[in-house]
């Protein structure tokens, strides 16, 4: 799995972002209405799990706090990673000698 806390990684992102608004259409406003009200409803849960971290009503330990971040991050950067258009190279083409 990719590690996506490089703020490279962010920039080619938020390029690729970027370049696809040039393209406009029902696709694009369709992908529009959907990835806000997707996101938002991600960062709403995002905000209730944090509640659980009130002391006072819920009791956990580090173990717990550890699972519950590597889970979130696991499920952020694996959706990130399926917006990111990569090519590999295993080298340079040629016919021999």
């Amino acid at each position: 799995m990719k590690d996506l806390t490089n703020s490279s990684v962010w920039a080619t992102v938020y390029v690729k972002c970027l370049n696809s608004m040039v393209n406009e259409g029902p696709n694009r406003e369709k992908f529009i209405r959907l990835a806000e009200k997707r996101t938002q409803k991600a960062i709403e849960t995002i905000t209730l799990i944090g509640k659980l971290s009130n002391k006072s009503n819920y009791s956990y330990n580090e173990d717990d706090v550890k699972k519950i971040r590597k889970a979130l991050l696991d499920a952020v950067n694996d959706t990130i990673s399926k917006f990111i258009v990569t090519t590999t190279t295993s080298g340079t083409f040629t016919l021999g000698k």
